[in-house]
């Protein structure tokens, strides 16, 4: 307990127990790597440029595509921020190299002989934003190795959703982003399957379809929106295609899982305690 900050150590047992559920509202549980990296201050977020750039060269020192790489290769890769040492009182400190070193533990499959890090399991969960819209599409940018739209160009609010009983096959129109950068990105089946359960079960949702047999994220009903649109479940369709469909549209803005949360100002927000004693 004496190694941790004195913010953690002054938060109760329900104070914890709210920032848990705070932070994984899409799941019944908690993933502890997501709320290490959540954790880990001082590690800066990537841009999304930084992000793109580390799995660029990640992938090119992949040279067998094996989609992982060792700890040697790993601590050798430049990934988006500086490994200098930093001085405290006149005395240099690598406090990123030491970072570094155990971001490779905490991701790394240990169970295999030589552990291996899957880069791209590693950066989704750096995929994380503030705007949850814009970590989602982050995300699917790393799944899909292509750049995604602006998430400018999305309503912040979550859509009217659509009610079961409306059986019309038209999609709504949404916006034409046909000729924006990343709008005629391809997209599958599974690169959704992957962004909308990484890191965990698949999600319990409660805002849309209660009670209904299958949740918006769940992969048979992903799979539907495929063949609807004429797709089979391995083909590829450009994002603008898949974004005026109705569930896409809603699982885009619904999404909380790559929200990014500031834990250092949620331990000190009055909304933890508004919350602990609603639990009462």
């Amino acid at each position: 307990m004496e190694m941790l900050p004195d913010i953690w150590i002054s938060q109760t047992g329900l104070q914890l127990h709210s920032l848990t559920t705070f932070i994984s509202q899409d799941s019944e549980f908690v993933d502890w790597k997501r709320f290490l990296v959540l954790a880990s201050s001082p590690l800066p977020m990537p841009s999304r440029d930084e992000l793109f750039g580390t799995l660029s060269r990640f992938m090119d020192i992949d040279l067998e595509k094996t989609g992982s790489v060792s700890e040697q290769q790993f601590l050798q890769l430049h990934l988006w921020f500086s490994e200098d040492s930093e001085h405290e009182d006149g005395l240099a400190y690598p406090r990123f190299k030491h970072l570094k070193q155990l971001l490779f533990k905490i991701f790394c499959n240990s169970k295999k002989t030589a552990p291996m890090l899957n880069y791209e399991d590693f950066l989704l969960y750096f995929a994380m934003d503030e705007n949850p819209i814009e970590g989602m599409l982050r995300a699917l940018s790393i799944v899909c190795c292509q750049h995604m739209p602006s998430s400018s160009l999305f309503q912040p609010e979550a859509p009217a959703l659509q009610k079961e009983t409306d059986t019309s096959t038209s999609f709504p129109v949404g916006k034409n982003i046909s000729d924006e950068p990343g709008g005629n990105a391809l997209i599958t089946l599974q690169d959704f399957v992957k962004v909308f359960h990484h890191g965990g079960n698949e999600f319990s949702d409660k805002q849309r379809f209660q009670g209904a047999e299958h949740t918006p994220f769940s992969q048979d009903r992903l799979s539907g929106v495929f063949l609807e649109l004429g797709a089979s479940e391995t083909e590829s369709l450009p994002f603008y295609i898949l974004y005026q469909h109705p569930i896409i549209e809603d699982c885009l803005h619904i999404c909380q899982r790559f929200k990014y949360h500031n834990l250092k100002n949620l331990l000190k927000c009055e909304r933890l305690d508004a919350s602990m004693n609603e639990g009462h």
